[in-house]
């Protein structure tokens, strides 16, 4: 007899006491090991349902971040496995109109997948219409039908916000003399709850507008178009950017204002200094065109980055990269500078946000990616260029040596997710005080 370890419990005793799996490894029993064997089969079955039935991938694509969220999520790998084939319709459509990372449509399934009230929630704009009087109410929510029982009950209890609304229906304190109404609304794929409260502000000046435009009677005592101009719109809980919503309102996302009003408030705001359209996609703040044209390149619809966008580099020629680059830029292919895509990674939790440069610099070194220079300057790897991990986006001279200016790609932001969350102990990467 000898000592043993139980592969899953790590509890320790003879190997006459335990179950020897055909693999020579030992379990507490065989009971253990059937459901081990079985989760693992589960396991795998997600990485190819995901990877290849919904994201059309190579079944290893960010298999280690799959791994990671399977870990995380508290809940066995074939009830994840069964959730995801119940919402299959729901979570391709939802695929299919992103323009995410692999990486964020795969936190998207996942939080769909490992919902446990097994439903889904929409966000958007509404109308609470008057029957008798046509007099309506326009509000928004990220919680739709939430936000619907929610008025039901503080108008019933007589302590809704909207004192005219309240007053109307104190008249007969029937429910049934109005009518609620989705104007538009969308299923809930962003965790970021600030992203998805400034598109639902949006919808709701559009159609606070539309409404204006048509003549209703309006119960809202303010005009949230008004609001976002004056940056007066503060809410608790939320980190609300009036920019961002007047941006959203001018390049109207969804399509829902008629063209000849979009036109109207652009003219407006135009006029009122706060914004100049160059053109139908692209808006840019009068007082700050940098920050803002940065705030519209996340608006604009991106592509991924294809195998025939980098094999048309030459690298033997340096100006036809830094073209190649700037095509690229205008074809819409998502590029970032380094130094934004770790911060990224920083808010999504996958490197700590006191991240220390130089030990990410020692990952990048590591797979390859870069090499540091006599100068030690940071210097992107032939292997990185060719396989579409860096661009380069501009050349100078310093000591007599040159020195270049990258972009990097998508590509390279899942490549991190993956090596990153093999990490045990992502703490490795802090700074030290």
């Amino acid at each position: 007899m000898r000592k043993v370890t139980c592969r899953i419990t790590g509890e320790s005793g003879y190997s006459h006491e335990f179950y020897k799996a055909p693999n020579g490894k030992y379990y507490k029993n065989k009971e253990l090991y059937e459901s081990t064997m079985e989760q693992r089969e589960y396991r795998t079955k997600i990485l190819y349902l995901i990877n290849s039935d919904i994201l059309n991938k190579n079944t290893s694509n960010c298999a280690s971040l799959i791994g990671k969220l399977i870990n995380e999520s508290g809940l066995d790998a074939n009830i994840i496995y069964e959730s995801i084939l119940q919402k299959m319709d729901y979570i391709k459509k939802l695929i299919k109109e992103s323009n995410e990372s692999d990486s964020t449509k795969i936190h998207s399934i996942f939080s769909i997948a490992t919902n446990r009230l097994n439903k889904i929630t929409y966000a958007g704009c509404y109308e609470i219409r008057n029957n008798k009087t046509n007099e309506v109410y326009i509000g928004e929510s990220i919680n739709l039908f939430g936000r619907f029982t929610e008025h039901i009950s503080e108008l019933y209890e007589n302590r809704h916000h909207c004192k005219r609304l309240q007053e109307s229906f104190n008249e007969n304190k029937s429910i049934s003399d109005f009518t609620i109404t989705p104007l538009f609304m969308f299923p809930i794929s962003s965790i970021d709850k600030n992203e998805l409260k400034q598109e639902t502000l949006y919808l709701e000046s559009a159609f606070y507008i539309i409404a204006k435009s048509n003549h209703e009677e309006l119960y809202n005592t303010q005009n949230p178009y008004l609001a976002l101009k004056s940056n007066l719109v503060s809410l608790n809980g939320y980190e609300i950017d009036c920019k961002k919503v007047l941006n959203l309102l001018v390049t109207d996302k969804y399509g829902v204002l008629p063209v000849k009003l979009l036109k109207t408030i652009r003219t407006n705001l135009q006029e009122d200094g706060l914004l100049i359209v160059e053109n139908k996609n692209e808006v840019i703040n009068n007082s700050s065109s940098i920050s803002s044209a940065q705030d519209n390149k996340s608006k604009m619809v991106y592509r991924d980055i294809t195998s025939d966008d980098y094999k048309k580099i030459d690298l033997s020629n340096i100006e036809k990269c830094i073209a190649h680059t700037k095509d690229l830029l205008k074809d819409n292919v998502k590029l970032y500078r380094i130094t934004h895509l770790l911060k990224e990674l920083a808010r999504d939790g996958i490197i700590p946000v006191d991240y220390d440069y130089s030990k990410i610099r020692e990952v990048l070194i590591e797979n390859n990616l870069i090499t540091i220079d006599s100068i030690r300057q940071t210097v992107a790897t032939e292997y990185a260029l060719e396989n579409g991990f860096y661009f380069i986006a501009s050349v100078s001279t310093k000591k007599e040596e040159p020195t270049y200016g990258y972009y990097v790609s998508e590509k390279l932001k899942n490549l991190l997710i993956e090596i990153f969350s093999q990490y045990e102990n992502i703490d490795e990467l802090k700074r030290v005080s």
